[in-house]
């Protein structure tokens, strides 16, 4: 399948891909509000959101600030709640998602956000 029409298909997520192909990032920890904020506090940091049936939508680095504070941080599952379970009604609207640091040659690149409707 072209890389552009991919979709998401289960979760969670093993791999990621853009419109030109698979990425070369490993999954790592699912990372809460505190650790996010502060990889945003130290420059830039790429949103990627995985919710099933669609495409991979990737937030541009420029909008990734307002994304996180209207969008990600109310509906964000802390690590503890993922491991141990979660409700979707203790989120507004019944959404959230789950968020894991991915990296390459240390360095964090993306925050996968897997939502949970």
């Amino acid at each position: 399948m072209r890389p552009e029409k991919r979709i998401v298909n289960q979760l969670p997520l093993t791999r990621l891909w853009n419109d030109h192909g698979d990425l070369t990032l490993e999954r790592g920890q699912y990372v809460g509000i505190e650790h996010i904020s502060s990889l945003l506090r130290q420059g830039s940091v790429s949103f990627a959101v995985a919710n099933g049936g669609e495409r991979l939508n990737w937030i541009a680095v420029e909008d990734a600030y307002r994304f996180w504070k209207k969008e990600v941080k109310p509906h964000l599952v802390e690590p503890k709640a993922v491991e141990y379970g979660f409700r979707l009604d203790d989120f507004p609207n019944e959404y959230c998602f789950t968020a894991s640091e991915w990296t390459e040659n240390g360095h964090t690149n993306v925050i996968l956000l897997e939502m949970h409707h």
